[in-house]
C-alpha cells in the first residue's frame, strides 16, 4: 500500500503485473508467473541476457503481414508488442523520451537503424549512448549542425549552437549544478 516493497520478499501476481507495467510493455502471463515464482532479480537477469531485438527492415514485411500496419511506426509497435526483451525495448523508448527528437521525415529505415542504437545501448552507459546518438545522422539534422558554419568574423556570422545547447541543457547537465539528491545547488545567499 505504501508503493514501497523488498526485492526478496515473495511476490504476488498484482505486484507482479505493477512491476511489468513499469519494466516491460505490459504484463505477460508467462512472465508474471515466473516473477511470481522466482522473483525480480531473475526476471531481469533474464532479461539482461536476452540479445536485443532490433528494427530491422526485415521486419517490416512481418510487420505488415502480422495487420500492424506499414512504416517504422508500425514496426516500432510490433517489437515492442512481440519482442522477448521486454526490459531493453522499455529503457529504449524511456530514453528516446529524455533524448528527444522530432520526425526528421528520413526513410523508414533510416529511423529503424536510429531507434536501435536504443535498444542495443538502452541497458548501459548512457555517456556512449549520448555519444552515438550525438553523432547520429538523424541528430545531426534535428539539430542542425550538419553542415554548421564557423564563426566568421568578417561576415559577423556565427556557428548555430542549437546542437551545444540542447546535448547541455537537455541531455545531459541541465541547466543548473545540483546536488547528489537532485536538488539545486544554490549561492551563500540562497
Amino acid at each position: 500500500s505504501d508503493g514501497g516493497f523488498d526485492a526478496d520478499d515473495p511476490v504476488s501476481a498484482d505486484e507482479a503485473r505493477r512491476f511489468l507495467w513499469q519494466a516491460a510493455f505490459g504484463p505477460r502471463d508467462a512472465d508474471v508467473q515466473h516473477i511470481v515464482a522466482n522473483g525480480y532479480e531473475a526476471w531481469l537477469d533474464e532479461q539482461h541476457a536476452l540479445a536485443p531485438t532490433l528494427m530491422l527492415t526485415q521486419y517490416l514485411t512481418q510487420s505488415i503481414q502480422r495487420g500492424y500496419g506499414y512504416g517504422a511506426d508500425s514496426i516500432w509497435d510490433d517489437v515492442c508488442v512481440e519482442a522477448p526483451d521486454q526490459l531493453r525495448q522499455r529503457m529504449a523508448w524511456a530514453l528516446l523520451q529524455v533524448l528527444v527528437m522530432n520526425d526528421p521525415q528520413d526513410s523508414a529505415s533510416a529511423d529503424m537503424t536510429y531507434y536501435s542504437s536504443y535498444i542495443q545501448q538502452g541497458l548501459g552507459n548512457y555517456r556512449s549512448l549520448l555519444g552515438t546518438v550525438a553523432r547520429s545522422h538523424q541528430m545531426g539534422v534535428f539539430l542542425t549542425y550538419i553542415n554548421n558554419q564557423r564563426a566568421n568574423p568578417q561576415t559577423g556570422s556565427v556557428p548555430d549552437e542549437n546542437f551545444a545547447r540542447e546535448v547541455l541543457q537537455l541531455f545531459s547537465i541541465g541547466l543548473w549544478q545540483l546536488n547528489h539528491d537532485g536538488t539545486r545547488k544554490l549561492d551563500a545567499r540562497g
